[in-house]
């Protein structure tokens, strides 16, 4: 009997010591590098999304690892399965709960509604759902192919002027200051005051509403929530003065196509796209939210990867020379025919966004770990291990620009036509070359990189 118990003993200590050595040495990730005593990852979390591949620094076989942020834990994964697995549809219950924002999702309105922030995992899918069936709808997409038409040639007399001044513009074409481009403008070609348009208010709006973002996600809850601070009322002013504008503008339309609601032309803009959905899901309220999350979300990231494209195109002539070729073959205007046949300007797009992701990472909430997972979509081409083919398939799910799945950026088609009709414009008419071959620096912010 002593025996027998003894065995059971030496038995039950054996399992439990193999279960133990599986759970932390196998399946636990190795500790991401970089980490300092008691801040551990934040200094690394400080500098952006683009520098947490540091994290993998000594580790570059590894494509998971366990970092921290003041003793919460997170994990940073990259590769195609790891992106498979948290942009799948299977791991739509990983999902955070707003009660846990601390009221930063209340102070932006955005508390169970639209999709960027929103932690109602049913109410998230009806504003895709609403997304997705009108902004990728193809008549409205095909209808913005004479409206960028009629909008970039009103440009060209500008340019043009740009143009012959044979000034260095790149400056203004990748600084983060706003209204840098409208300024310089009004600035090399004279005193004509009011000959040029004035820059829209709503981009000033939206700006300032990307601000609050990152006010009201970055600040302690308690100091906005119990401390009267002038830049929290400064930002809640901007909140308040987005959703007013926005507000408006989808009234003023509600109250024109109910004067004229049959709509006969070909062309529709989002709001009267969502508006005439007959959808009983599609109630004002609703409109005003998927609008929001479209000038939100769409507002800088077409911008930045245009900026990028310019950049690239000018240290690479021969390209350059190539894409101009491409879109002066088509003899004639830009029209919903023609623009497919744009694809050396298509494959210039997705290798500037593979090259310089504007959204390189996201963010999930575990649901049954204590922590967070951020997934690096847009690994290190040049990392140990990449795949051998390269072209439209040869990296899968390592090239995600737009996301995949339920998750995939429901604007995709809306904004690679807003790029190959610029890009399309400014090469047909213009060709880049850099004034000095110092690499551009690159700062990442919120609102642009």
């Amino acid at each position: 009997m002593p025996n027998l118990i003894t065995t059971a003993l030496s038995t039950l200590t054996v399992v439990l010591v193999t279960t133990l050595y599986f759970k932390t040495s196998i399946r636990r990730p190795p500790v991401a590098a970089n980490g300092i005593p008691f801040l551990n990852h934040v200094l690394v979390f400080m500098k952006g999304q683009y520098f947490l591949g540091d994290m993998f620094q000594g580790l570059e076989n590894e494509n998971a690892v366990e970092g921290a942020v003041m003793g919460r834990r997170m994990y940073v994964v990259r590769g195609g399965e790891n992106v498979r697995a948290v942009l799948g549809s299977s791991q739509l219950k990983m999902r955070g709960t707003g009660e846990s924002s601390g009221g930063r999702l209340e102070k932006l309105r955005t508390l169970n509604t639209g999709l960027l922030f929103n932690s109602n995992v049913a109410s998230w899918k009806q504003h895709r759902k609403l997304l997705v069936e009108n902004i990728g709808r193809p008549r409205f997409i095909k209808s913005l192919i004479p409206k960028l038409n009629e909008y970039m040639n009103s440009l060209t007399p500008v340019l043009d002027e740009l143009a012959d001044t044979l000034d260095v513009i790149m400056d203004v074409i990748f600084s983060e200051e706003r209204n840098a481009a409208y300024q310089y403008v009004k600035d090399t070609l004279g005193s004509n005051d009011g000959e040029y348009p004035e820059c829209d208010t709503m981009i000033t709006t939206i700006h300032k509403f990307m601000d609050a973002q990152k006010y009201f996600t970055s600040t302690p809850p308690f100091l906005f929530n119990y401390v009267k601070l002038k830049e929290t009322r400064m930002h809640d002013a901007s909140v308040d003065t987005f959703e007013k504008v926005i507000t408006q503008r989808v009234h003023e339309k509600l109250e024109s196509l109910q004067q004229e609601p049959q709509n006969t032309t070909n062309e529709l803009d989002l709001a009267s796209a969502l508006l005439l959905d007959p959808s009983p899901e599609m109630t004002p309220d609703r409109v005003i939210s998927v609008i929001k999350e479209a000038v939100f979300g769409g507002q800088d990231t077409s911008s930045n990867t245009l900026a990028f494209i310019l950049y690239e195109l000018s240290r690479n002539p021969s390209i350059a020379d190539a894409v101009h070729a491409e879109i002066a073959d088509l003899q004639g205007p830009i029209t919903e025919t023609n623009i497919s046949r744009l694809k050396l300007v298509e494959a210039v797009i997705h290798e500037t966004s593979r090259l310089y992701n504007v959204a390189p990472t996201a963010i999930r909430y575990l649901s049954e770990d204590d922590g967070f997972v951020f997934v690096l979509m847009c690994e290190n081409h040049l990392r140990a291990g990449r795949e051998e083919e390269v072209g439209p398939s040869g990296f899968g799910w390592n090239f995600a620009p737009f996301g995949y799945g339920v998750r995939k950026c429901p604007g995709e088609s809306l904004a690679l036509l807003e790029m190959k009709m610029v890009v399309a414009h400014l090469c047909k008419r213009y060709k880049f070359r850099l004034a000095t071959d110092e690499p551009v620096k690159i700062k990442e912010t919120f609102r642009r990189v």
